[in-house]
């Protein structure tokens, strides 16, 4: 991921059709997704598995970049509450 300065939007809509670099995908500390996630991205499974989430879910990270973006925006797993 770039050093640059970043920006983060809050958009209402269809986010396969948003032009950007990244996107954020909410995850719990475990990098695990709801079901309806998966209906935007059905190759999330293979992805999460081929990606360095380690730091995420050890919490020294809050994001970590999937695997696989392909020329498409990349979705990032994006830390949420912790569930115990």
């Amino acid at each position: 991921m770039s050093t640059s300065a970043s920006h983060l939007f809050v958009v209402r809509g269809n986010i396969e059709h948003l032009a950007c670099d990244a996107w954020l995908l909410p995850t719990d500390a475990r990098a695990q997704v709801t079901e309806s996630w998966r209906s935007v991205l059905p190759d999330l499974s293979s992805r999460l598995r081929h990606s360095e989430v380690d730091d995420l879910r050890a919490g020294r990270s809050l994001v970590a970049e999937l695997s696989g973006s392909d020329g498409r925006p990349a979705p990032c797993s994006r830390w949420g509450p912790r569930t115990r």
